[in-house]
């Protein structure tokens, strides 16, 4: 948005955010297993953001790619907080 349509605050609870989130496990279920995420919540990768997941943020869990999904959700939503 451009001009007085950019400035407008958001009214009240209706303010939207929209953020793109993706996770990737290789060597799923082993002890090998390494995950990551990768994070978007601005226009043009400004605000982009790719980062394995350390073992203290899944403690106790051999890698699955359902856990970096929703891990990449959970990590995206606090970007937007």
């Amino acid at each position: 948005m451009h001009g007085a349509a950019a400035n407008k605050p958001c009214l009240g609870q209706f303010c939207h955010r929209l953020i793109f989130t993706s996770g990737v496990c290789v060597d799923e279920r082993t002890t090998r297993a390494a995950a990551g995420v990768a994070i978007s919540w601005k226009a043009l990768l400004e605000g982009a953001q790719y980062l394995p997941i350390p073992p203290s943020d899944d403690p106790g869990r051999n890698g699955m790619q359902v856990r970096a999904e929703l891990l990449a959700a959970c990590y995206g939503l606090s970007k937007i907080r």
